[in-house]
Order: structure tokens, then sequence, then C-alpha cells
């Protein structure tokens, strides 16, 4: 659930990289500065009291942003939060979250298995190649994107950065353009009549309207249709799931 929370909030970065506010390096930066300043200067202070004693190995604690808890706080307010803040929230969270889950695996893993971390790359390797010599099926992205979380999981790294790092590979723009769409679109539109009162027309006019959808289908961006199919998941099952667990919140014993 993590990896499809991640992976939902990392396709919304990617679209405001690609084509929205973040796209001038300057604004994408601040916020990835200020995930940096959050995680050092929470350490340096827990070490300032810490270090040397029983307790200095969990400088790693409070460098973390809570993620889920963020994205819930703007969900409450609404549009009372500025789209400029909220993304900022959000890359802020998210690249706290990348540097935490790194911290994770370089100073508290129990051993990080390279074979399977090299399988995890390669996963990655390959849905990237893939993405550039045109390949569209989704079945084909979602068994690779198993594959990649799975191996990530086996190797000792927190698997939530495989959703991070599939939707930096997920593609931002359409395979047909607007202008394509509305010819294509037409052509088909322009022949319905024709099949209508051809001999079996009823199947040709299957055939076109299966081809229209097609088409429909890949004049949106796959970054746009997986957000729009995957965020009722991630907000109303992983983030809640999320946040009851990190809260302590237990239902053991509970009567509803």
């Amino acid at each position: 659930l993590m990896v499809l929370f991640f992976f939902v909030i990392g396709l919304e970065i990617k679209r405001e990289l690609v084509r929205g506010d973040l796209r001038d390096p300057r604004t994408a930066a601040l916020p990835v500065l200020a995930a940096i300043g959050g995680v050092v200067a929470p350490a340096a202070v827990y070490l300032a009291f810490n270090a040397g004693g029983p307790g200095g190995h969990g400088w790693a604690v409070p460098v973390a942003t809570d993620i889920a808890f963020s994205v819930g706080l703007l969900s409450l307010l609404g549009r009372r939060v500025p789209l400029g803040a909220r993304l900022f929230l959000l890359t802020l969270a998210v690249a706290d979250d990348i540097i935490g889950i790194v911290v994770i695996a370089i100073f508290y893993s129990k051993g990080i298995d390279f074979v399977w971390l090299g399988g995890a790359v390669a996963g990655l390797v390959v849905m990237g190649t893939a993405n550039r010599v045109g390949i569209r099926a989704l079945p084909f992205y979602g068994l690779l994107a198993f594959a990649t979380w799975l191996s990530l999981h086996e190797s000792g790294v927190h698997a939530a950065l495989a959703g991070v790092a599939i939707a930096a590979l997920t593609p931002a723009f359409s395979y047909y353009s607007d202008a394509e769409y509305r010819r294509r679109a037409g052509l088909i539109l322009d022949g319905y009549e024709r099949e209508a009162r051809a001999p079996h027309g009823e199947e040709r006019l299957d055939e076109s309207a299966l081809t229209l959808a097609a088409v429909a289908r890949e004049s949106v961006p796959p970054l746009d249709r997986m957000e729009r199919a995957l965020h009722p998941w991630s907000s109303f099952v992983g983030a809640p799931i999320f946040a009851l667990a990190n809260s302590g919140v237990r239902f053991a014993g509970l009567d509803l």
C-alpha cells in the first residue's frame, strides 16, 4: 500500500515537473533544499543532546516528515491551500522520505542483498527502455512493476522507493496529440453511417467503436490515466491505514 501511495504522489509531482509549476529548476530545488534542511537540523539537535549516550544511535528518528499526515492536512483544508503551497509540501515530503529511506538503507539495514537490488535496477532499466521504444501495454508494465517492487523488497531496501522510481519513468505525454486525436476520431465517426448501412454493419461498428476507444485512451498521457485510476485507492485505503498504523491505533479486541 505504501508503494501505491508513493507511486500516486510521485505521479503528481512528475506531472508538475514536466508540465506544471515545478518546471522551473529553481522552483523545484526549493522544496528539495528544505527537505535536506529538515533532515540535517533535527538530526543535529538530537545528536547535540544524545551523542555518545545510549540513545545516540536513534538520531534518524526525528528526521522524517510523515507524508500521509501532510496529505491528510491538505485534504482537510481543501481549496483554501494555494496550489503552490500544496506542491511545495508534497515535494518536500517526498524528498524527505526518499532521504529517510536512503538513511535507513545505509545506516540501519541488517544487510543489503545486491543480487535482488540488481534485479530491481534491471526492472527499472527494462521499463525505461520499453517506454522509449513505444511499448504501450499496461499489463506488461504492471508485471514489470510488481517484479521491481518484489526485488527491491527482498533486497532489504525500503520497497516504497520503487513507487517513486516507477512514477518517474511513467510517460507524461500522450501517444496522439490533440490534433491527431481529432483527425483520427473524425475519420472513424465519418465512416459510421456507411458501416451502418453495409452488410454485417453491426460488426464493423463494434470494431470502429473499439478503435475509437483505443485512440481516445492513447490520447491521454499514461501518467494522467494511472493517477486518476489509483488516486481513490491511495487516498481512501492506503493513506488511512498508513496513518492509523503510524499513530499506534490498535483495533485488537474492538467490537465494531
